[in-house]
């Protein structure tokens, strides 16, 4: 992070100096008291299961130049301010933590790409990232660092040699990706599809379309839109706004095509495809046909910032998936393909895809678990995957966890030849896990994030 003097925070994000000289600076900022180093600036935000302000005096005592409250606490709760220390005070951390990280961000000058979509989003903000660090060096959100939280905490991460940032950004309310928007700033913009993730708090489709698009808030006029040209929803889009906006996938009307996508023998992906006048034939470190969706938006931001194709090839090579998302596990036993982080139907039907074009000499096992967020489309939801696995010729055994998998469970045992098991819970099916496996086995494990799915992969491993 770029140092920053107390009293600029002061002067640009609201803050009020409660106690302290303002002359300190920052070197860093967290949420986290036990990441205090010397020299941050530790924020207090309230949480669901924690609230930040129990630990300002821990922080102050481990090292923080300057820690940020809440005025309602400070007032309750009167702080000794250490020398050579600051209090700040601020109506709501939040919003503060926003301010500052746009304050921040707009100290540079380089440009950032943000990532938004239903489904992908991770993977494709991954590519991107890998795509240009081929040329660049590149600051890319960790993990699935993507909220109002996670943004901002990534956002202070610019340095002066920073050269372009690729962000990730999440949402499950209509005014979140504007927010996002406004610290980013971003100079070209991905919206990889429009599924029915978090359906039940934006009331349908549309609904989502108009959320994501919400990144278009604070985009930079002489920017890129990137779209998914095969997803209808997205398509549409074409010339309503004043931004260049490109498609791609594998249909013939879009700006960037995939020609072809396969496994190979090896587990990975095998991509044909032209943009631009370029050919690109290459592979990814990643199983899934679907995954060239993703690959596609790396390769247009790239060029667009100048890499050329061999320095695009370059870094494509160098991309390892995030963890949680088809990751492959062999042991002396399984291949595990770990995509336990998170699911909906869109996400839960691809990666069965990819566990079907899996190379596999013995059995195909699905481990399917209950997809959250979905609202009234619940119940319909989970039977299009069940139907879906009871469609794949090769798939072998299913076992199903959790009160709304069983309705992919009912729908996957209507296929007499498929070999189908329901458990209530995650602790049923740990129970009797390897009296169903065997040696040789290639397994899919995926459900949303709060079933825990993880555990498995744990034990598989």
């Amino acid at each position: 992070m770029k140092p920053m003097e107390i009293l600029e925070i002061c002067q640009k994000a609201g803050a009020r100096l409660w106690a302290g000289e303002g002359t300190e600076r920052i070197r860093s900022v967290v949420i986290d008291s036990r990441r205090v180093e010397p020299g941050s600036l530790f924020i207090a935000l309230k949480g669901d299961r924690t609230d930040g302000h129990e630990y300002l005096e821990q922080a102050l005592s481990q090292g923080a130049a300057a820690v940020m409250a809440q005025a309602d606490y400070l007032r309750a709760h009167p702080l000794c301010c250490p020398a050579e220390k600051a209090i700040l005070e601020v109506e709501h951390t939040d919003t503060a933590l926003e301010e500052l990280a746009r304050i921040y961000r707009s100290q540079f000058e380089l440009p950032v790409i943000g990532v938004t979509g239903s489904v992908g989003k991770t993977s494709c903000k991954d590519l991107i990232a890998a795509a240009l660090s081929g040329r660049m060096q590149v600051l890319k959100t960790q993990g699935n660092y993507n909220n109002n939280v996670g943004l901002p905490l990534t956002v202070f991460g610019i340095e002066d040699g920073t050269q372009a940032a690729v962000l990730e950004m999440g949402m499950d309310h209509f005014g979140e990706i504007h927010r996002l928007s406004r610290i980013a700033r971003p100079y070209i913009g991905v919206i990889t599809n429009i599924g029915i993730s978090h359906i039940e708090n934006l009331g349908s489709r549309e609904g989502i379309l108009k959320a994501k698009l919400e990144i278009l808030d604070y985009m930079d006029p002489e920017g890129l839109l990137l779209l998914n040209g095969d997803d209808p929803m997205l398509y549409k889009q074409r010339d309503r706004y004043p931004l260049r906006t490109r498609f791609y996938g594998f249909e013939e009307h879009n700006d960037a095509r995939i020609l072809n996508a396969a496994m190979t023998p090896g587990g990975n992906l095998h991509i044909e495809a032209v943009y631009e006048g370029d050919r690109y034939d290459f592979i990814v470190n990643t199983p899934g046909r679907h995954m060239a969706y993703n690959v596609m938006p790396a390769i247009m931001a790239a060029t667009a910032l100048g890499l050329s194709r061999d320095e695009i090839l370059c870094g494509l090579e160098q991309f390892v998936p995030t963890q949680m998302r088809l990751n492959v596990v062999k042991t002396s036993q399984y291949t595990l393909i770990d995509d336990s982080y998170n699911a909906s139907p869109v996400s839960m039907k691809a990666a069965l895809d990819t566990l079907s074009a899996f190379p596999c000499t013995g059995r195909r096992v699905a481990i399917l678990g209950d997809m959250f967020e979905l609202g009234d489309y619940a119940v319909l939801g989970h039977r299009e995957v069940g139907n879906h696995a009871a469609s794949i010729e090769n798939l072998d055994v299913v076992l199903c966890a959790g009160s709304n998998a069983s309705y992919i469970y009912q729908e996957a045992a209507e296929n007499a030849r498929l070999c189908c098991y329901y458990f209530e819970t995650l602790g049923d099916l740990k129970k009797k896990l390897f009296d169903i496996l065997q040696k040789g086995d290639i397994i899919l494990v995926k459900a949303s994030r709060g079933m825990a799915f993880d555990e498995i992969c744990q034990m598989i491993k």
